[in-house]
């Protein structure tokens, strides 16, 4: 457990079937894959580190908070073309 992380991977059959992660600040992501008799076929938990399990709202609205501050912003079509036309008219 170097820097207060280690995961842990659950097979069947050789089959990835979970993972459990605890991360260096204490929060944990636990997953479940092939999940059967569901629309989908992996399963995502977030857990705080005082053990409070996050939303699916919650996930999504800090991951793209966080994707946000590391990308730049994309142009839009218009802008692109907008750009490209001026660039050939110069």
């Amino acid at each position: 457990m170097a820097n207060g992380y280690y995961s842990t991977t659950l097979y069947t059959n050789g089959v990835e079937t979970a993972a459990y992660i605890l991360n260096a600040d204490h929060t944990r992501d636990n997953w479940s894959y092939n999940v059967a008799g569901q629309s989908y076929t992996t399963q995502h938990q977030q857990v705080d580190a005082a053990g409070r399990e996050w939303s699916a709202a919650e996930i999504r609205a800090r991951t793209e908070l966080v994707l946000a501050g590391r990308f730049a912003r994309v142009a839009s079509v218009e802008e692109a073309l907008a750009g490209s036309a001026e660039r050939v008219a110069a």
